[in-house]
């Protein structure tokens, strides 16, 4: 559905949603692991609908035990023989699952919009490990277990894939080691990925090039609480809290400052910009209130989701701006660099699109239009964003169910800001 979006002014305090990366690690641990976990989940978007759906196919179960508590009933009692799995678009999802699946099932099939293509070096690793797949129909059909041994990536490869691996070599025979041939761009996620694995029992040492993970190791219940809460969200929050340095005074509670998250870098990319934001470590809450922001030159390559806020944030920045190193945005829900680049444009933005970089230089004032979410939901909640400090009135085409990947109460915590969206 499309939202009309009116000129309107971020203030309150709203609680973060729970992180996605965060409950996605969790659960795919809690079913892998020898006891059933219970796990609060706040808010169900459509990715972790997907992750809970995938449980029940490996062979565990999903059961909710209170309104935000699920229990979850790990796979081995009924694990399955070639489970079927549905990643929808969620590619976070499809490179994140294919090595766990890979480490637990002889064949299963992934039916999905988008495929990995079968010879990008994800895929090279796993047919070398024992793991080929074929593509056609928007089915990926995988045949042979994953074994262990020496796994070799460019340290581009993505953070999702990694964490995909690095879960699933545990469950291995074989020890693996895993070393890259460039520095890894990915290290905060893949660090979240580590301290869950440790919560469940599961040790991955870090060495100078790679990891090594010793094999036949079990994932076990969390000994030291009866229920796993999920940490606030960081890539979320940031969109808000540019909202309140543009226009307003927003705070973010439920963040933890110490969090692996790399998406935490909106406090400083913000403070780099002039604005005043306020984070503290013992509460939780992060402020953002209105200031004249200046331009940066920032490399994002280790933070993209960050790159829709910061785009709105560098539209209306004084001087010029420089988002960097963020290619694999083309290849996103949608193309990110295109659809920031033509919607800003649209809005009145001085802004130009490279083959990897945004650039901008600052204008005093966006202007209302009518653009497109094109079904993603970072643009959708930064368009939100820019339609709130924009003159006139924006339409965001296909806002409203965008959201519903990842955030899906977005739209219901703008309004209880102050932000003014109505359908259409």
């Amino acid at each position: 559905m499309d939202l009309r979006i009116k000129t309107s002014s971020l203030k309150g305090m709203i609680p973060a949603t729970q992180s996605k990366w965060s409950v996605h690690r969790m659960i795919f641990c809690s079913a892998l692991a020898s006891e059933p976990t219970v796990l609060t989940i706040n808010s169900l978007s459509e990715d972790i609908y997907g992750a809970l759906d995938t449980v029940k196919r490996f062979g565990g179960d999903v059961f909710p035990v209170s309104e935000r508590e699920y229990r979850i009933t790990p796979i081995w009692a009924k694990k399955a023989t070639h489970p079927v799995l549905y990643a929808r678009e969620s590619g976070t999802f499809l490179r994140f699952i294919m090595p766990v699946a890979a480490a637990l099932f002889d064949s299963f099939e992934i039916h999905c919009q988008t495929a990995v293509p079968p010879y990008a070096p994800i895929m090279r690793q796993m047919e070398e490990h024992g793991c080929a797949c074929t593509y056609g129909d928007g089915v990926m059909s995988f045949k042979g277990k994953l074994r262990g041994g020496r796994f070799t990536l460019a340290g581009n490869s993505g953070g999702r894939f990694l964490s995909g691996l690095l879960f699933a070599l545990p469950l291995l025979e074989e020890d693996s080691e895993l070393s890259f041939t460039s520095p890894l761009q990915t290290s905060g996620y893949v660090d979240m990925t580590l301290e869950t694995a440790a919560k469940y029992g599961v040790r991955i040492y870090k060495r100078d090039n790679g990891y090594f993970v010793k094999g036949s190791q079990h994932y076990e219940k969390p000994f030291d609480v009866e229920k796993l809460t999920v940490e606030g969200d960081w890539s979320s929050a940031a969109v808000l809290l540019v909202g309140g340095a543009l226009g307003g005074e927003v705070c973010c509670g439920g963040l933890s400052i110490e969090s692996s998250q790399p998406d935490k870098a909106i406090v400083p990319l913000l403070s780099a910009m002039g604005a005043e934001i306020r984070a503290d470590k013992r509460t939780g809450s992060v402020f953002a209130f209105k200031s004249k922001l200046k331009g940066i030159d920032v490399d994002c390559s280790s933070v993209p989701d960050l790159v829709p806020a910061l785009a709105v944030a560098m539209a209306l920045a004084e001087g010029n701006s420089m988002i960097r190193n963020i290619g694999w945005l083309r290849h996103k829900e949608s193309d990110r660099i295109r659809a920031l680049a033509e919607n800003l444009g649209r809005m009145g933005a001085k802004v130009t699109e490279y083959e990897d970089a945004l650039g901008f230089t600052g204008v005093k004032l966006l202007k209302g239009a009518e653009v497109d979410s094109f079904g993603d939901h970072r643009i959708a909640m930064a368009m939100a964003i820019a339609g709130a400090v924009a003159r006139g009135e924006t339409v965001v085409k296909g806002a409203s169910s965008a959201v519903n990947k990842s955030y899906s109460r977005f739209f219901y915590d703008f309004r209880l800001l102050g932000g003014e969206a109505e359908d259409i």
